[in-house]
């Protein structure tokens, strides 16, 4: 019998110790037992003797369907695989001159990201001589932190490179 399970689960014969605590196939107690005794009763029952609780004294064993068991596992995994969505970073694109309706209808977008569970970057971008006035860009960003201040949260404050400011926010509301 292969064991693929990652976790220290000790199977039928390499139990080493002597006694072990039994847990039936429906969870209740069958007392301490010789572990020779407790494989006979497995066997007789067409169980696995599983160790649950090496560190305990003695060990803690329970007889289990462990092919029925590894499968269970596998599903539940993959379950898990299948449900859990991978945050993505959208990008808002903005300019310093670009007008408060214009503003309101990327915050309007960055909120349906957000709220998909996206992260958003909203990046402003200053072309030419427009570098000489970061303040306007700073403005925007403020806006768009306060639009959507109940939905988000920012993850990476204002900052500049090269010819861009960005700020990120996350999905959480401020507290």
């Amino acid at each position: 019998m292969r064991v693929t399970i990652k976790q220290k689960q000790r199977l039928n014969e390499q139990i080493q110790t002597p006694n072990v605590r039994l847990i039936d196939e429906r969870g209740g107690q069958m007392g301490i037992l010789a572990t020779t005794e407790a494989l006979a009763i497995a066997e007789e029952r067409g169980y696995d003797l599983v160790e649950v609780a090496p560190e305990a004294d003695p060990p803690v064993c329970k007889l289990v369907d462990f092919d029925k068991l590894r499968y269970e596992r596998k599903k539940q995994q993959e379950k898990a695989r299948k449900m859990s969505k991978k945050a993505e970073l959208k990008e808002i694109r903005l300019s310093p001159n670009t007008s408060e309706n214009d503003v309101n209808v990327k915050i309007n977008q960055a909120r349906k990201f957000i709220e998909g569970g996206d992260k958003v970057k909203a990046t402003i971008k200053f072309m030419g001589r427009e570098i000489t006035h970061p303040e306007l860009g700073r403005d925007i960003l403020q806006k768009m932190k306060d639009g959507l201040r109940d939905v988000a949260e920012v993850e990476l404050a204002p900052s500049f490179d090269r010819r861009m400011l960005y700020m990120i926010f996350k999905p959480g509301k401020e507290e």
